[in-house]
């Protein structure tokens, strides 16, 4: 009987081309990004119970379209507030074992260091998260249930945008009132 890839399997070795772990998640962070490019106007001095920066609330009416040598728009301005925010921090919390940490620790054991790529994970993933806030709308929700849960747990939401696989999920009332959390 001739030798088979089935006969020799035992024997091959596997190999994975590439250097790192490819990223399938989508990790842009747009509005924590703008804030953190540009400080202007931004205190360095955070402390006490609030951050207080400024903010254009409105555009300038003084613009308008004309012919030639025609009168121009009266004159307008931008309009501007102070915002104060109370302080709030983000928390992002891993747990690993002493031997997984030995073992997937080098190169030649694992295709990364499990410890580093789970903190800088769990960073990507609090940033992510931050950006969903600042797009939000001051509640933390998201996802909005579009029918009654069935029986089984089975929930029809509007967007799964802000949803990802393994989220543990708090289903309130829009007062706020906790009923159940699902693991999505």
């Amino acid at each position: 009987m001739p030798a088979t890839m089935t006969t020799v399997n035992n024997i091959l070795k596997e190999l994975y081309p590439g250097k790192d772990i490819a990223d399938q998640l989508n990790e842009e962070a747009v509005g924590y990004k703008r804030i953190e490019n540009t400080s202007d106007g931004v205190s360095t001095e955070i402390g006490g119970k609030y951050v207080t920066f400024p903010i254009r609330v409105r555009r300038n009416s003084g613009i308008g379209y004309r012919n030639e040598l025609e009168a121009l728009p009266a004159a307008g301005q931008q309009g501007y507030a102070s915002v104060r925010i109370g302080l709030t921090y983000g928390y992002g919390r891993v747990r690993m074992s002493g031997p997984t940490m030995e073992l997937a620790a080098t190169k030649p054991q694992a295709f990364a260091n499990a410890l580093t790529k789970e903190v800088s994970g769990v960073r990507d993933d609090l940033l992510k998260d931050t950006n969903r806030i600042f797009y939000g709308d001051g509640t933390g929700t998201m996802a909005v249930l579009t029918t009654a849960p069935a029986a089984a747990l089975t929930f029809t939401v509007a967007s799964i945008q802000y949803l990802n696989v393994g989220d543990v999920i708090d289903i309130c009332d829009k007062q706020g009132n906790w009923s159940y959390y699902y693991r999505y």
